[in-house]
């Protein structure tokens, strides 16, 4: 019996360390994830700006408009070394720093689609 319950403890504890095996990844996964995702967010933001500036029907809000992207781009990027100092000369500041620019530019999205929303009617 003591055996039995031996051999289950073992095929359970295999079981369990294969599933969280398949789940693991390292560091240079994990950022390469994060900064996948970014690449993601970052070509739909260019899609929903280049709608908002073709929106536009004259010179002088354009201009301001791309005036107010480049400032929100330095903006984004100034953030994203903010969150990623937390783990300066760390492995995980590179991680951090991605994330960060994603999620800043996922509201930068949204925003820009409410912009066109409320514009145009659409």
């Amino acid at each position: 019996m003591v055996s039995l319950m031996r051999l289950l403890l073992v095929i359970v504890v295999l079981t369990l360390g294969a599933i969280t095996t398949s789940f693991a990844q390292s560091q240079n996964e994990m950022t390469a994830n994060a900064r996948a995702e970014f690449d993601k967010a970052d070509k739909e933001l260019n899609v929903v700006y280049q709608k908002v500036l073709k929106s536009m029907d004259d010179d002088i809000s354009k201009q301001k408009f791309i005036a107010v992207q480049k400032a929100w781009l330095k903006y984004r990027d100034a953030q994203a070394e903010l969150d990623a100092d937390s783990e300066r000369g760390g492995s995980l500041a590179n991680q951090i720093f991605a994330e960060s620019e994603t999620e800043t530019t996922k509201a930068r999205i949204s925003q820009l689609k409410k912009y066109l929303t409320d514009s145009t009617g659409k």
